[in-house]
């Protein structure tokens, strides 16, 4: 697939296009270096930028712990298309960046925008545990709402061995 991904961008007339598919094979092997480049010079050559390919180059950005500028592409992504996913992503690149109050920010306005968005309830779930280990254990409403916010993730999607042993550990 990356041998006729690399060709079309030789004869497609939307270069664009065909680097955003060549980035999508990159990702797809692993090769997240090289996707972020396609994904980059994709964007150079589209306008508008669609959603699609700034969240396929966040998750490059993220496989690459390139974590402030996967916050800068989904910073973007927001402005054009402010999904739950986008939100989730945003939250996610913030809490690596350890900006945690701004990470639980998006995490919630992630689950404003989609309720069932579990991935959410779980960056919820994270970013309020972390708050109960850095008081000393001592802010009982954090990992309150933590364990609340874990069991509505299990409710959404009970495949999820990693939520249950958080529970089993703080509920």
């Amino acid at each position: 697939a990356r041998i006729q991904a690399g060709r079309a961008g030789q004869l497609d007339g939307r270069p664009a296009s065909a680097r955003a598919n060549l980035s999508a094979v990159y990702a797809a092997l692993g090769r997240h270096e090289a996707a972020v480049i396609e994904y980059q010079q994709a964007a150079e050559l589209m306008d508008p930028i669609t959603p699609e390919l700034l969240i396929n180059l966040a998750e490059s950005l993220r496989a690459t712990g390139r974590h402030e500028e996967m916050r800068n592409a989904l910073t973007e992504l927001i402005t054009r298309d402010p999904s739950a996913a986008a939100w989730e992503r945003l939250g996610f690149a913030n809490f690596k960046l350890r900006r945690y109050d701004e990470a639980l920010a998006a995490f919630r306005t992630a689950v404003r925008i989609d309720e069932d968005y579990f991935p959410a309830w779980n960056g919820i779930g994270v970013c309020l545990l972390n708050r109960y280990e850095f008081s000393q254990k001592s802010d009982a409403e954090a990992l309150r709402e933590a364990v609340s916010a874990l069991k509505r993730s299990l409710q959404i999607n009970r495949r999820q061995p990693q939520i249950v042993q958080w529970l089993i550990k703080y509920g």
